[in-house]
């Protein structure tokens, strides 16, 4: 007698079938098909020469073989190698190399300093043999240095320390001293050197015999007669072009005017100028850039040149009455001894008639000239 199903032992076969299905399909697709073997077919065709005569053996097709390639890490080591491959075709960095401090810009070497005792100038090539230290010596010995220069000719006997800011230097220059006294170039042959190449191209510049009078178009920088209208035109050529510099002063010739007489004559009132607003200063010069500072300076420097005239014309009237003449010599101001007696009194009456003047420089020594005109801003 047949055993009996039910449902529960039919769905049990039906798993067991589905297991086994399952099992044959992954071997399978683990293990490659291989085709049947085809019988050999003789060929209708005659055979050709020098050809093998065709076996009874049949040909195997070409089956991918499974697992045989490389495996997945050596591919990646592979194409990681072929991109650094590629990577290094880029160009190749240069070593960088430090700075040095000491060295001067645009390649021109480090800077020769008398104590460090180099065998070579800085500047020389290595084509050529080194020097030796007895040479470089001779050499140094035949350069004239700072001091001897200043022997020789007188300047900065007067100056034994550099000066320093104040109010009667507000730049802290030192007239007739090296910033660099230990360099000891360029020396007199090589400044004699240097005019005759430029002479060459330019021409041989002259200074005039006369001054020539004062231009009303070109502000120039200090080629007029008075002092003060020179040290103002060099004021406005400052930072800027000769173009802009000069449509400042025609600004100003316009506002003011020009001087018919006396100190001065042909260029601008600047008297005048004192008297006006420091805007009005701004307004006239505007057009030749940075007028915000320069009407500033030129109120400025026009405010101290009229104390300065009314403080000389006192202590020249004072000395005039001084019956001593050492008292008046000490009285009088700087330069006043080797004014002439006319000379006094034109200064005098330019005083009284608010006639700015800085011609009385004149009488001064070029240094103490030099000194008192970096008391100006």
């Amino acid at each position: 007698m047949a055993p009996r199903s039910t449902r529960g032992s039919s769905a049990k076969e039906a798993a067991v079938i589905m297991s086994s299905e399952k099992e044959d399909s992954r071997h399978h697709s683990v293990s490659p098909s291989v085709a049947p073997v085809a019988s050999p077919v003789p060929s209708k065709k005659p055979s050709q020469l020098g050809k093998k005569p065709a076996t009874g053996k049949a040909t195997e097709p070409r089956v991918k073989a499974a697992n045989t390639s490389a495996p997945r890490d050596s591919l990646k080591t592979e194409s990681a190698e072929k991109l650094t491959t590629t990577r290094k075709r880029k160009r190749d960095v240069l070593p960088k190399v430090d700075d040095d401090t000491d060295e001067l810009p645009h390649g021109l070497g480090k800077p020769w300093k008398a104590n460090e005792g180099r065998t070579q100038a800085p500047n020389s090539s290595d084509s050529g043999p080194a020097k030796k230290e007895e040479d470089v010596k001779c050499e140094k010995d035949k350069v004239p240095s700072t001091k001897a220069t200043e022997a020789s000719t007188g300047i900065g006997k007067s100056l034994a320390k550099k000066s320093r800011k104040g109010k009667t230097n507000p730049y802290g220059l030192t007239p007739g001293m090296s910033p660099f006294p230990d360099w000891p170039h360029p020396t007199p042959e090589e400044c004699q050197q240097v005019n005759d190449l430029l002479s060459n191209i330019h021409g041989i510049v002259k200074a005039p015999e006369k001054i020539p009078e004062p231009s009303a178009t070109v502000a120039g920088c200090g080629e007029v007669p008075s002092v003060l209208d020179a040290l103002i035109r060099t004021l406005l050529s400052a930072a800027t072009s000769g173009t802009n510099s000069s449509r400042a002063f025609q600004g100003l010739i316009e506002e003011y005017g020009r001087k018919k007489t006396g100190i001065g004559k042909g260029s601008v009132d600047w008297d005048a100028v004192r008297h006006s607003d420091v805007s009005r200063v701004f307004n006239a010069i505007k057009s030749g850039g940075l007028a915000d500072v320069k009407s500033k300076k030129i109120k400025l420097i026009l405010d101290m040149v009229h104390e300065e005239n009314q403080a000389r014309r006192n202590a020249l009237v004072k000395a005039d009455q001084e019956p001593d003449t050492k008292k008046a010599l000490a009285i009088a101001p700087k330069g006043a001894e080797t004014e002439s007696v006319e000379a006094k009194k034109t200064e005098i009456q330019a005083a009284e008639g608010d006639i700015l003047s800085l011609d009385y420089l004149h009488t001064m020594p070029s240094q103490e000239a030099f000194n008192h005109m970096l008391k100006y801003p």
